[in-house]
């Protein structure tokens, strides 16, 4: 699955506070958080010499720092010389969504807004686990799902397939589809154990979808799967400049899950708060990223998430095929 992604994105870690304990989550979670001047510095930069024409918001929930997310968006509109061209993404658990975010959303029609949504309740909350005690993971989905759906900016749900839930991946799809979504993006959980029955679940259910959207497809009924469009180095994680809450620059953003954090100098290109210009960046971090995944991942893992996205690779491979030839 793997192919160079183009430099044409942005990535801004804004904090890596989360309102959930997602049991297949390899992403690091804590308190850390951008603070506006380093905010600032970094859109100064990017956004001053050769600007890309997408923003990504991302790191724990970004609607934990929904103050940040509004404060890029105004001085990046500033700072940009063609913002009107500019697009901004940020993906969400939805726990934080109320009437005020979703009217923020609904203004912003160049802010793209990526749900996460595993399926059905009971297998939803199975891995989503609340930080709160007894509270939901799920429940916003029916509170706030026709709203969700109808934002301009809506792009995709996140469906993320775990080890436990592979057996029943065909039938979560089938319950979002019957709540109105027409546009996915399928992960199976990465950087996690998974038994060969569990993989051939895996399978079985990305055959079981592809066969219901080929049959869409051919009644003049077309899903957009996200994966059609993106190809990835590494399972999960993207290329691309990223830039962390402390400033320091990165290629990709692996570096926010939990084998690799506590390698990160390793990986810095620099900081925002140091250099003039995007080129004063390293070209290249002092650690290659095939030998820290082979270095830092058990056996086992790595053969798992190779397996897993595998799978995946051949879900999307046959989508290819029968779908974008339509």
């Amino acid at each position: 699955m793997a192919s160079a992604m183009p430099q044409r994105e942005l990535g801004l870690i804004l904090s890596y506070r989360c309102n959930l304990r997602c049991r297949y989550c390899p992403v690091c979670k804590g308190s850390e958080t951008m603070q506006p001047t380093v905010l600032k510095k970094a859109l100064e930069l990017f956004g001053q010499h050769n600007p890309p024409k997408f923003i990504r918001f991302f790191g724990g929930d970004p609607l934990l720092a929904l103050d940040l997310v509004r404060l890029a968006v105004h001085e990046a509109n500033h700072i940009w010389p063609y913002p009107e061209r500019l697009r901004f993404e940020l993906t969400t658990n939805g726990l934080r969504l109320d009437d005020t975010i979703l009217k923020y959303f609904q203004s912003e029609s160049r802010l793209g807004v990526v749900v996460s949504l595993d399926g059905r309740k009971e297998d939803h909350e199975r891995n989503r686990i609340a930080l709160v005690e007894g509270e939901s993971s799920f429940d916003f989905w029916p509170r706030y799902r026709d709203n969700i759906l109808k934002l301009p900016g809506f792009r995709w749900i996140n469906m993320v397939i775990a080890p436990d839930t592979a057996s029943q991946a065909f039938d979560n799809f089938a319950f979002l589809v019957r709540e109105g979504v027409r546009s996915f993006n399928f992960l199976p959980a990465y950087y996690q154990a998974w038994n060969d029955s569990q993989l051939q679940a895996l399978r079985h259910g990305f055959d079981r979808i592809a066969a219901f959207l080929e049959r869409a497809t051919e009644s003049g009924k077309p899903f957009y799967i996200r994966n059609l469009d993106v190809h990835l180095p590494h399972p999960l994680y993207r290329e691309g400049r990223v830039v962390d809450t402390d400033g320091e620059v990165y290629d990709g953003d692996t570096i926010t899950a939990e084998p690799f954090r506590s390698h990160r100098h390793r990986f810095s290109l620099g900081n925002v708060l140091d250099i003039n210009h995007p080129d004063d960046l390293a070209q290249s971090p002092k650690w290659a990223w095939d030998d820290a995944h082979e270095t830092l991942l058990a056996p086992e893992i790595r053969r798992s998430t190779a397996l897993a996205d595998e799978a995946l690779g051949r879900f999307v491979e046959r989508l290819e095929g029968n779908l974008k030839n339509r």
